[in-house]
């Protein structure tokens, strides 16, 4: 039976006419036997009235709390149903009962529904004041419903439901079991569960009990109270149990009946999954005519919508961290920046040389930085690798290594052609260098795990009993087996750690290395390495191979053992089903010479989509051999996540059989360029796995919040900047005591915010680079203008010795006195020479006045 939406009646899809009241109390829950109703609650009218209802899909029914009033023949309410228009049955009935079919298009003879888009309207007809109670729609939706903020009814005979064999069918409309350890597993898709049933009050009373369990999670028991006694009638519609809350995606459910034959057995009438962004609380629908249908009474909480807020959170940390990594970021280059600006920028050059400055001055010799050189003769290989569950090996893809001795080739070459191909249909080769005949390739592979395999292409030459290439395999510095082969092989163990007698390797991190020897020319080729992970290590970004015989995977009776290491069958029909997460999957088997040749095909299905054909082309005749490693079909890229797959044979005995020997499944986008050769039979297919919208609405808000503060904070570090450099003094002074010129011109940044009129002398005695003036010690500068006289000349020059900047004059010597020219320097240090050659009148230079300190 196909699964069904439930609309309560509280829910806005539903369009109210006239006058309604709301009952949110449950006031008619212990009325009949048939159950309380949905949620405890009830829409009523006692005056003329109507509803109607939009949906997408094919079958509806409206339910409702039904209490005729019969008066002389006259029943009150009356109600008709119209679906687009055309009438439906309706099903009165005289006894006071809740969770009724008032009308079900499944009743209604002659009337079929086509998928698409239909209007429900219900006409409601009150004379005596009788109310009508109206509880709840149950519709099949269309496939292209979505339905993640939906409540479903899963019945009894849904193919999903894995009952073992104690269980029979009851009634034809439900499963019961008495068997002490009876079980049934359910794997399920949202946020709650629940279980309804009834007391059948033809089988034993007695009280029993069970337990469920969620992902294998704790048991939790149940109570089964069974009917008061004999003369008790059967109690339908009645919640047995309800999981907690659980996180929004994919769950196991498995229940176990621990009463007898002598207790009130455990009935399964059917399931109510309740989707991540419900609106309702629970439910406890099925469509019937009035023999069974549902409720729930236990309330739950509404539930925001939990990706948004983990999308929110991460988006917070995401921002809390980055803004942490910038404000480091600037304050360690602020602190940088302080220390060179705590140098003087007030600058005084005294050059007592008459050298001039020098060319080219240096203030510190930078460091140079030598670059790393990895071993030559050793090239990491970094795989997508995998860890994985006890059954399963990871894969390693060899191809994503960016670095190695040996040389990619791609799939072209004709010597590896044929049937088998290698993984992913790549390879790395090792073949002698035009320097010598012998040449020696070396292969490392560091991870944490135990088991671990090497595999590629055997294909040896033998002349006279040496064989070439030749390869040594160590895990840690113990050499393992090498299995060298006579015949061209794709997908050969190399070397394996488990055909190694007397070599145990404990769980930890363990280094794998291959020394390749090749002496005759003969190419060595490397496929990839499979190895068993430590539990500790991530499997996000890898590729895993799932084995025929793992626990999660779900064969039907109609598969058998296959030589010991597959699985097949040849039986129409047979079903296949696995869970897993990833981005794809490919399907690996073999095509055997020992069944029939015939060409076959199968389907496959992702998260119950349209199924997707693949086809078995068998043998081509009775001689050919075995074909290993055959990807029969591969999905196309899915959304990362959980998904689920179905897969069924469509062949029979008398074709070729479909085989399992292995699953590779890519977790993610990072775990590799492609997943295994494809085949002809997949076909493109999009993925209705849903990613968490609220996560990802979450991380670009954080993202974006990132990249703003980011950006503010660069552009106030940026202003800060500057407006420190506009603050910062650079009034220079250049004072010459020997009367030569400079070599070159020196230039001066006097600053207009120079806060007193006198000139400060502080300054380190070191050259600057070319671009700068050196720099020296304060008591340099003290010391030449204390020693200087205020009013002198030196009569063996006739230029003058210095030239001074101030920003006032100095008194000079009065009329009485003798008459000297006096120069005051406020420029560059460019001196005022007289251009006439006889020996001028005396000349004085006033320095400024200083401020006694």
């Amino acid at each position: 039976m196909s699964r069904m939406v439930v609309v309560d009646d509280t829910s806005h899809l539903i369009h109210y006419e006239g006058s309604w009241f709301v009952d949110t109390t449950g006031s008619q829950d212990s009325k009949g036997n048939y159950g309380p109703v949905i949620n405890k609650t009830l829409h009523g009218t006692v005056t003329n009235a109507s509803i109607s209802f939009a949906y997408n899909g094919t079958g509806i029914s409206a339910l409702g709390t039904i209490n005729l009033r019969n008066d002389s023949g006259v029943l009150d309410p009356q109600w008709q149903c119209f679906l687009d228009g055309v009438q439906l049955r309706s099903n009165p009935a005289r006894d006071f009962e809740n969770n009724w079919s008032l009308c079900n298009v499944a009743s209604t003879p002659g009337v079929s529904v086509n998928d698409g888009p239909h209007i429900l309207t219900v006409n409601i007809t009150v004379q005596r004041s009788q109310t009508f109670w109206f509880d709840r729609i149950n519709y099949k939706p269309s496939d292209s419903v979505p339905l993640d903020d939906e409540t479903i009814i899963v019945q009894n005979n849904d193919p999903e439901l894995m009952y073992d064999p104690s269980w029979v069918s009851l009634g034809g409309d439900s499963n019961a079991t008495s068997q002490t350890g009876s079980n049934v597993t359910f794997f399920f898709q949202g946020i709650s569960l629940s279980w309804f049933g009834y007391f059948p009050s033809q089988r034993s009373r007695g009280a029993s009990s069970g337990t469920f369990s969620v992902d294998d999670g704790t048991p939790r028991s149940f109570t089964l109270e069974g009917l008061p006694n004999a003369n008790s009638v059967t109690r339908y519609n009645q919640e047995f149990f309800r999981t907690p809350d659980l996180n929004p995606g994919h769950h196991k459910l498995d229940v176990v009946f621990l009463g007898n034959d002598k207790t009130t057995p455990l009935v399964l009438d059917y399931l109510v999954i309740r989707n991540s962004t419900a609106g309702t609380n629970q439910t406890n629908p099925s469509d019937g005519d009035g023999d069974g249908d549902l409720n729930v009474g236990v309330s739950g909480v509404s539930r925001s919508k939990v990706g948004v807020i983990v999308g929110g959170v991460l988006g917070g940390l995401a921002v809390v961290l980055g803004l942490l990594i910038v404000l480091l970021i600037c304050q360690r280059r602020h602190r940088r920046k302080k220390k060179e600006d705590s140098r003087p920028q007030h600058i005084t050059v005294i050059d007592t040389t008459g050298n001039g400055l020098p060319a080219e001055p240096s203030i510190r010799s930078r460091p140079l930085r030598t670059p790393l050189f990895s071993n030559p003769g050793i090239s990491s290989f970094s795989h997508a690798s995998q860890f994985l569950p006890s059954s399963k090996l990871a894969r390693y893809q060899q191809q994503q290594s960016p670095a190695a001795t040996s040389h990619p080739r791609s799939s072209g070459s004709e010597s590896m052609s044929g049937p088998t191909s290698t993984f992913q249909s790549t390879y790395h080769q090792s073949a002698p260098s035009d320097r010598g005949f012998q040449s020696s390739e070396v292969i490392v592979h560091e991870d944490s795990g135990t088991g671990i395999t090497v595999m590629g292409t055997n294909n040896l030459r033998n002349d006279s009993g040496v064989l070439d290439p030749q390869w040594q395999c160590f895990v840690d510095g113990v050499l393992l087996r090498s299995n060298p082969f006579s015949f061209f092989e794709n997908n050969w163990s190399l070397c394996d750690l488990a055909s190694t007698p007397g070599v145990s390797v404990e769980d930890g991190p363990h280094v794998l290395t291959v020394n390749v020897t090749v002496q005759r020319s003969q190419t060595f080729w490397f496929d990839r390495i499979n190895y068993k992970p430590s539990t500790t290590v991530p499997l996000d970004d890898k590729v895993i191979m799932v084995e025929n015989d793992d626990p999660d995977i779900q064969y039907d009776s109609h598969w058998i053992r296959w030589a010991g290491n597959a699985n097949s069958t040849s039986q129409t029909g047979s079903k296949f089903k696995f869970f897993f997460d990833g981005i794809s999957l490919s399907w690996l088997g073999y095509i055997p010479s020992n069944s029939p040749h015939g060409a076959a095909s199968g389907t496959y299905s992702i998260d119950d989509n349209t199924p997707i054909s693949f086809p078995l082309n068998g043998l081509p005749d009775a001689n050919s051999v075995t074909l290993y490693n055959q990807e029969f079909f591969r999905t196309p890229d899915l959304n990362p996540g959980r998904h689920k797959l179905d897969v069924v044979f469509l062949g029979n005995e008398q074709t070729t059989p479909l085989v399992l020997d292995y699953l590779v499944i890519r977790r993610n986008g990072t775990a590799g360029v492609d997943q295994t050769t494809p085949s002809d039979g997949a076909g493109g297919q999009t993925s209705s796995s849903k990613t968490n919208l609220g996560a990802i609405v979450g991380g670009i808000l954080g993202s974006l919040v990132i990249v703003l503060g980011i950006l503010i904070l660069l552009i106030y570090r940026r202003r800060r900047h500057r407006s420190k450099i506009r603050e910062v003094p650079q009034n220079i002074t250049i004072i010459d005591t020997t009367g030569n010129d400079h070599s070159r011109e020196t230039s001066v940044h006097p600053h207009p915010s120079f806060p007193y009129p006198g000139v400060s002398f502080s300054h380190p005695s070191q050259f600057l680079p070319s671009s700068k003036l050196a720099r020296y010690q304060e008591n340099q500068r003290t010391h030449h203008i204390q020693t200087s006289p205020g009013l002198s000349s030196d009569p063996q020059s006739s230029v003058p010795s210095s030239a001074v900047q101030s920003t006032r004059y100095t008194q000079v010597p009065s009329e009485g006195d003798f008459q000297p020219d006096v120069v005051v320097h406020e420029d560059s240090g460019i001196r005022n020479v007289s251009p006439d050659p006889p020996p001028p009148p005396p000349r004085i230079e006033v320095p400024p006045s200083y401020t006694p300190t």
